[in-house]
This record gives C-alpha cells, structure tokens and sequence, in this order.
C-alpha cells in the first residue's frame, strides 16, 4: 500500500488545493505551527487555516504536524497540549495522524534520553486527547539520538531522502524527497508516502473525533435461540468488549487495579511490587477475571515469556509473518512481542482487537503507562506471535469424568510445584473448593474427605478442587 502524500507549511505559500488534488495527492501533513523551549510559547502557522480548510474542501485527507523547539519532557507535553487546542475546530475531519516533528539542531544535545522522553510526551499527551500520534525524525535521529525501541507504540513518520527507504527500523509514512514538484504549489515541496491507511485505521478506531464506533465489522445479530452449544465468536467478542471497556486506565498513576488483582487473586502468598511491568497481568485480568475464561485455557501469567511458553505448551501458539508463520490473528487472541535482540523470548503482550487489511489493531496495557490500541503492520519484526486458546473449550462443570481426571493428570504433571501435600494447600483454597464442589462443578466430596497425598501444587483456586474430585472418586467406576 502506497498513499501519495505531501507535507506543508507557510513557506508553500498559497496553495491551490483542487490542482494538489487533481494531480494524484491523497493526503497532506499540514504544520500547525512550532514551539519553544519551555513550550508555553508556541506560534501558530500563519498559512494553517487556509491550508486545512483548502485541503479539506477538495478532497485531500489531512494530518497535521508540529515543529518542536522543546528542551524537556515538560516542554514537549505543553507543545502538545497546545497542539490539542487548536485543531479542536477540525475534530472529527483529521484523517491522518498528529506528528511530532523532531529535528532542530538546538535538541540534538539533550541525549537520548531527553529526546525520547519528550517524544513519549508529546505523543502521550495527543493520545490521551484521542488523536492518533506519530512522531518526525531522519535516520540519523533514529540511530543516533533516540531510544527506538522505547518508542515502538508510535508510528515513525520517517525522513530519508533516497529512492527507497533503508533504515531498520518500522515506519508508516516515508517523506522521500524534499524537492518535489506538484501542480497548484509554487517551487519545492516535501513528497510523501504513506503504508498504512491512516484514514481507515483512524474511521475504525473512533480517533481524532471520528464519529463511527470503534469496532470492527460484525455480522448482524441472529435471533437468539435456546443452544446448549458454545459460541467461540460470542467469547472473542466479549473479551474484545471488555479490553475496550478497560481503555485510557493509567496505571500507576490510578489505583493499580491490575497488579493488586494478580497478587490476591492468583499469587495470594506473596506480591509483585505495585511499580512491576503489567501488560502481562492485564491481559489475564481481562481474560480471567472480566470475560470469565478459565485458568486451564488462559494462564494468568505475569511474565510475557512465561505465558507464551504456557501457550506453546498448549499448542496453540502461531508464530507472526516475520518469524515465517502464516496464521491470521483472530479478535481476542493474544499477541507478543519481542525485543530486536530477542528470538525466543517475549517481552511485551496484548490482545488482538482485529486484523484487516495487512494491519493488526490490538488493545495492550503498560503502553506509556495505560491501556490504548495500537497498529502494526502484519509482518512487523515486533511481533514474535499468537496465541490462539481453545475458547470454545468446556468448562468444568459440563466435564465427563474421564475428561476431568486426564485434565488432573496433566494438571499434576506441571512444573512449578508449590506445596508438597494437599493438607498445606491454604485455608483460602480450601474454602474456594468446598464451595465450588458444594454448588456442583464437580461431582465428589470436599477437601476435608482427602487423604493427604504427595502432590505437586500450583496457585490455582481449582486446582484444589480437580485434585480433591479425583482422589474422592478414585475408586468410582467410569462410566
């Protein structure tokens, strides 16, 4: 996919937009403006009025973009929150992103981590306004005075002036020359590319004040009627609801609501700290605990590694186009990420929302410290896989008995042993199975009919309950 484009500013002059539009330009970057070091002196470009509402009359598709003189982090969020205030009037007709241009000789000293502080600001600060960021720099920014991989959870609109684009590093949009030549501008303008359609992405993800849920197509509800079957797409779909539900929670500047869940509800004995990288735990909050799938499908996990091991045990783990896989994420698998210097292990995860187009949307937690989506490029190197669990698997409480004791086998014969005997295992685990066996998940009788046995046990409230079926039922005849 290749968007023709082109990016402007004061010194275009005027512009005639309908020739711009005649001649084959689907969108253009329009300056906004630029800033200062303090970032509380921003200037607004004297042609941007007339440059939007032109672009806009005639059919091109905007972006908007702003040059930044920022000397801090704080500087670079005040530039961005005084971008936020004058595109205001034009909510809702952006259909292309609001990009961080970063480029003045000024900044090249403030270090790496400087810059790339400030570009997480800016780009944080447009999103929290919900308008879809991306930040401006050349190869040489890129290689030489940020931290790329710290800024992986915004597009890179890419300066390379050559006939191909030769960095490493991802990108959606490429200004390739600044020297092109279009019908309705006077002398010298910046010609563009863009790979992904920004327009479609921004329409379905309701950003930039886009009016149209943000949801993928679905099919037209069928009349219910009565089924004992389960509905795989009716699971993925409430599992997508509820990740959406959870977008713009900020941790840790909120109540920490995912790590406190993980450590009562799944570590119980001890805790992770509350500052702990969560993108993992978010993923079993909203799988496990807000769409109730159960803990032999989905792991609650906290390391990404750990979990993607977990589902590759399982078999259903797909490796991602760049690593030679050919599988089509599906709404509410889980994806993971890696690091560019890791090829077996993950070090970020999500849930996918849906994959159209050669574009994965997916919703992730610990993204610039909150839940937000996100778009990749399909055969983006990021990404390291899928997992794909069986949602469409029973639950406990309609397993035959032979389906419930090969489910405790191979329960038993996990790693990770935590307690010896069954008489060690926790008040609370025994409380949770005698109260799940008394309702009826499971036929068989309580932990206190057990015979303390030599087990290896995990921290899984059911896991108390299956091992306590089976040992009560061991000498029960299957039917």
């Amino acid at each position: 996919m290749n968007i023709k484009g082109i990016d402007v500013s004061v010194w275009q002059g005027k512009i005639d937009w309908e020739k711009v539009k005649a001649d084959g330009i689907v969108f253009a970057m329009i300056r906004v403006g630029y800033g200062s070091s303090q970032g509380d002196n921003c200037k607004m470009d004297t042609y941007f009025k007339a440059n939007v509402e032109g672009a806009l009359a005639a059919g091109v598709k905007v972006g908007i973009y702003f040059y930044s003189y920022a000397k801090s982090a704080q500087a670079a969020a005040k530039e961005a929150a005084w971008v936020v205030k004058q595109i205001a009037p034009y909510k809702g007709r952006i259909l292309y992103p609001i990009a961080y241009d970063l480029e003045d000789d000024k900044q090249a000293g403030l270090g790496r981590d400087v810059l790339t502080a400030m570009v997480t600001a800016f780009c944080t600060t447009i999103e929290a306004a919900g308008y879809y960021a991306s930040f401006y720099c050349n190869t040489n920014w890129c290689k030489n005075m940020l931290n790329m991989d710290n800024l992986k959870g915004f597009d890179l609109w890419l300066a390379q002036w050559t006939s191909q684009p030769t960095t490493a590093y991802s990108f959606g949009m490429w200004q390739r020359s600044s020297s092109g030549s279009v019908a309705g501008i006077n002398g010298r303008v910046d010609l563009d590319v863009a790979y992904k359609d920004y327009a479609a992405i921004i329409k379905r993800a309701g950003l930039n004040g886009y009016k149209e849920t943000a949801q993928p197509a679905q099919e037209p509800e069928k009349p219910a009627q009565p089924t004992k079957t389960h509905d795989v797409n009716d699971t993925r779909k409430k599992i997508v609801q509820k990740a959406i539900g959870e977008l713009g929670v900020c941790e840790p500047t909120g109540d920490d609501k995912y790590i406190r869940w993980y450590n009562t509800e799944v570590l119980k004995t001890w805790s992770l700290p509350l500052d702990a990288a969560w993108c993992a735990m978010w993923v079993s909050y909203v799988t496990n605990y807000l769409a109730g799938i159960a803990r032999d499908i989905v792991k609650p996990y906290c390391g990404c590694s750990t979990g993607m091991a977990f589902f590759k045990a399982q078999g259903v783990f797909h490796p991602s186009a760049a690593c030679g896989g050919t599988y089509t994420p599906l709404p509410a698998d889980i994806v993971f990420f890696k690091d560019k210097k890791s090829t077996a292990e993950s070090t970020h995860t999500g849930l996918v929302e849906y994959a159209k187009d050669g574009v994965l949307h997916t919703i992730e937690g610990n993204t610039s410290n909150a839940v937000k989506r996100r778009q990749y490029d399909l055969n983006d190197t990021y990404i390291v896989g899928y997992a794909a669990p069986d949602y469409g698997k029973e639950n406990i409480d309609s397993m035959t008995k032979a389906e419930l004791k090969q489910l405790i086998r191979e329960v038993i014969a996990e790693d990770n042993p935590t307690y010896a005997d069954l008489k060690d295992v926790p008040a609370y685990w025994q409380e949770q199975a005698k109260a799940l066996l008394d309702a009826g998940a499971v036929n068989g009788g309580t932990p206190a009919d057990v015979n303390p046995t030599d087990l290896n046990l995990r921290h899984e409230t059911l896991k108390a309950v299956i091992i306590a079926s089976l040992y009560h039922d061991a000498n029960t005849p299957e039917k």
